[in-house]
């Protein structure tokens, strides 16, 4: 190749390499971003084994936002409130409280549920009082899990675990997921995927074979503060 003509490619490699982006962790140049919710991902895939790691401890909004001035229309009238609402917002005038995932693995007395109208209202009006109420997401992390089945026909060489080999921990829950397709595993039941199932990618369950695959969901229990407002704030 001539000079001229070493320049011209060495010039266009460069011109296509500079559109190239570095990969990501995802392994297509995306930036994660981060998020405060609580998201499902999925911790396996057919040529991966799951992850068993138990969620990172890091809650994603760890102070309450600042203090708002109260008005009527971030106000809500304690007679308004559902049952378990006023129930909690009682508790929490005896101290801080949390909300958790109803499950029987999980020990408190108010439900996510009931948190409800403090996430949409700064401040409480009980008995002529005004109270400022304070939500944040910096309490405990559960996981739950999702246990996927789909029947498959793997080849010779795959591994296969018989459903009759696998431990009395997990056995009941692959069993809800073959019958159905899908189970959720109650939260709070296990703080991380337990590695029999991270080592395993198909079940042989009564004559039949199903691919397992998994998902992993984190959730930061709410913890919830009570003070009174004097009436002219």
């Amino acid at each position: 190749m001539d000079r001229i003509g070493l320049i011209t490619a060495l010039v266009a490699l460069a011109a296509v390499g500079g559109c190239l982006a570095a990969p990501g962790p995802g392994g297509d140049g995306a930036t994660p971003t981060a998020s405060a919710t609580p998201t499902a991902t999925p911790t396996g895939t057919p040529d991966s084994s799951p992850s068993t790691a138990t969620p990172t401890a890091a809650p994603p909004n760890a102070s309450p936002t600042p203090n708002p001035t109260p008005t009527d229309g971030n106000t809500v009238d304690y007679a308004e409130l559902p049952p378990d609402s006023q129930a909690a917002f009682d508790d929490a005038l005896d101290g801080q409280i949390s909300f958790v995932p109803d499950s029987p693995y999980v020990e408190g007395n108010h439900t996510t549920e009931a948190a409800g109208p403090f996430r949409d209202h700064a401040f409480v009006r009980k008995d002529g009082q005004r109270y400022r109420i304070a939500v944040a997401m910096d309490g405990p992390l559960y996981a739950s899990y999702s246990i996927y089945a789909d029947p498959a026909s793997p080849g010779e060489n795959a591994s296969v675990t018989a459903y009759a080999n696998l431990s009395a921990d997990v056995r009941e829950e692959v069993r809800w997921a073959v019958e159905n397709g899908s189970h959720d595993v109650p939260t709070g039941k296990w703080d991380s995927l337990p590695q029999e199932l991270g080592d395993t990618t198909y079940v042989r369950y009564d004559d039949a074979t199903y691919r397992m695959s998994y998902a992993v969901g984190d959730y930061w229990a709410e913890r919830m503060t009570v003070e009174p407002v004097d009436s002219s704030g």
